[in-house]
């Protein structure tokens, strides 16, 4: 048997769910695999789920039971830290990093913008050039997704990172970068 040659589907998909889980340890012959097949992307240390791996699960089909075992154990809400800090803008208004919830497989940061200065226009997501995180123990996490609405003056937005601080982290860094040239920087204490 040709290794990584032969595997069920069933094996691959339980090994891309635990890629996008971020947390589990997966064959590196599964890996290679995946990334032969185009489903798997990126650095060995930190590959990133493509439109074809999303395709191969089949996220609108229904879950195999052992699919389904997979997600419910991998995702597990460990916190949800109350933030409430806020910065200045230079616009006159402010931003608030309202919450972050930690689970076992990413991190959720949410935060409000609110502007007094003039009116938010167009998607609010184009007002950050980049946002990140990082711990002070140097844990890697990956911006995956995110999203955020509101009104005129008052957008609550979130952002998700995969990855999950280790119980030696004690804190966690954002930076929000804006496409006004002003960055702010947001420490957050881990329980």
């Amino acid at each position: 048997m040709e290794e990584g040659r032969n595997f069920s589907d069933a094996e691959l998909r339980h090994a891309l769910l635990r890629h996008m889980d971020g947390t589990l340890e997966v064959k590196p012959a599964l890996t290679e695999e995946l990334v032969r097949r185009g489903c798997l992307t990126g650095p060995p240390s930190l590959p990133r789920v493509t439109a074809s791996g999303r395709a191969f699960l089949g996220m609108d089909a229904p879950l195999d039971d052992d699919i389904k075992a997979v997600v419910l154990a991998s995702q597990q809400l460990r916190h949800v830290i109350p933030v409430g800090v806020e910065r200045n803008t230079s616009d006159g208004g402010r931003t608030v990093v309202t919450s972050v919830e930690v689970w076992s497989h990413e991190v959720i940061v949410q935060w409000t913008e609110i502007c007094t200065a003039q009116p938010l226009a167009g998607d609010s997501s184009d007002r950050f050039e980049s946002v990140s995180l990082t711990d002070d123990v140097g844990t890697p996490y990956a911006r995956v997704g995110g999203g955020g609405g509101g009104s005129r003056y008052t957008q609550q937005m979130h952002v998700r990172f995969v990855g999950t601080p280790p119980d030696t982290a004690s804190a966690l860094f954002l930076m929000l970068s804006r496409s006004d040239g002003q960055d702010g920087s947001f420490r957050i204490a881990l329980p």
